[in-house]
C-alpha cells in the first residue's frame, strides 16, 4: 500500500510539471452584423467590420443544422482556439511554441479554404482589383482586436488576403488568408486561447430546399506551407486540419415553412382583417 501511494505522488508531481497539453481548432460563430447598405462590392456596399464583435458560437449536428431560409443572409464568424485537449504535437509542429504577444511569437498569418455546397448557398467573391483593393469586404473580411486577457496590451490586426492561384471561387469555394500587421495574435499566459475571432464570411442561401455541410480546408498541404502560421515558422495545419477534426463541419439547411405554419399565418392575417371590418362596421353604424 506504502508503495502503491509513493507510486500516485510521483505521478501527480509528473503530471503537474509537465506543461498543458492543447489542442488548436477553428469554430463557428454567428454575427449580429445587418449591412445598412446590402450588396457584394464596395462601394456603395457596406463593409463587414473589421473589429466585429465576437457571437454565439455554431453548435450544428447532422440533426441539428444551421437553417436558412430560402433567400436569406447570414455572417458566419470563424474563430480560433486553443484548449486543454491533445494532441500538442503533430508532425514535429509545437503548438506550445505559441506564446504570448509579449512574448513575441505570436500567429502572423492564416489561410484556409472555405467550401460550401453550390446548391445550396453561395458565398459571393469579387475579386479585388487596384484601386478597389477592399472592393470584396462586404463579403468577407479578416478581423482584428485585442490579445486574450494578460496576454499583452497591443492587439493583433489582420488584413484581408484572397489567393490569386485559388480556382474555385463562386464555384463552392472561397479561399480566405490574413496577414498581421500588427503584434500578432498571442496566447492567454495560461497557454490557452479562448474563441478568438479572425475571420468573417457572407453566406447567401439559395431557394432549394436541402441539407449540406460547409467545411474549411488546408489550402497548402506542403510542410513548408504555413497557413497558420507562428512568427518563428511554426507550422499550425498539421494540428489544425489533423483528421480528427473531419475539415470542421458545419451542417446546414435551406428550409421553406411548412405547410401548416402558412396555414395558421394565413388565418391569423384573415382574422386581423376581420377585426379590422368589424371595427370599421361599429364606427359607420
Amino acid at each position: 500500500m506504502r508503495v502503491r501511494n509513493l507510486a500516485l505522488a510521483c505521478v501527480a508531481v509528473v503530471a503537474m510539471s509537465v506543461p498543458a497539453r492543447a489542442d488548436v481548432i477553428l469554430t463557428y460563430h454567428l454575427s449580429s452584423f445587418v449591412p445598412g447598405t446590402p450588396g457584394t462590392t464596395f462601394p456603395p456596399a457596406s463593409q463587414i467590420p473589421s473589429s466585429d464583435p465576437l457571437g454565439p458560437v455554431i453548435n450544428s449536428s447532422a440533426g441539428s443544422p444551421l437553417v436558412f431560409s430560402p433567400g436569406e443572409t447570414k455572417f458566419i464568424q470563424i474563430a480560433i482556439q486553443a484548449n486543454a485537449t491533445p494532441p500538442t504535437t503533430v508532425n514535429g509542429q509545437n503548438q506550445l511554441n505559441w506564446t504570448t504577444a509579449d512574448n513575441g511569437n505570436t500567429l502572423t498569418t492564416f489561410g484556409f479554404g472555405f467550401n460550401y455546397p453550390v446548391s445550396l448557398v453561395t458565398q459571393p467573391f469579387t475579386a479585388p482589383s487596384a484601386p478597389l483593393l477592399n472592393q470584396n469586404n462586404p463579403n468577407a473580411r479578416a478581423q482584428s482586436g485585442p490579445q486574450p486577457a494578460g496576454g499583452g496590451s497591443t492587439g493583433y490586426a489582420f488584413a484581408t488576403s484572397h489567393p490569386v492561384t485559388y480556382t474555385n471561387y463562386n464555384m463552392g469555394g472561397t479561399a480566405m488568408g490574413g496577414l498581421d500587421t500588427n503584434a500578432g495574435l498571442g496566447v492567454a499566459p495560461s497557454g490557452f486561447l479562448p474563441d478568438t475571432i479572425i475571420a468573417v464570411l457572407k453566406v447567401v442561401a439559395g431557394n432549394t430546399p436541402g441539407t449540406g455541410t460547409i467545411t474549411m480546408t488546408d489550402l497548402n498541404t506542403a510542410p513548408t506551407a504555413a497557413g497558420f502560421g507562428l512568427l518563428d515558422g511554426t507550422n499550425l495545419d498539421d494540428i489544425l486540419f489533423a483528421p480528427a477534426h473531419n475539415n470542421f463541419p458545419l451542417f446546414i439547411s435551406v428550409a421553406v415553412p411548412e405547410p401548416s405554419s402558412m396555414c395558421l399565418a394565413g388565418l391569423a392575417l384573415a382574422g386581423f382583417g376581420w377585426r379590422k371590418l368589424r371595427r370599421k362596421t361599429a364606427v359607420v353604424a
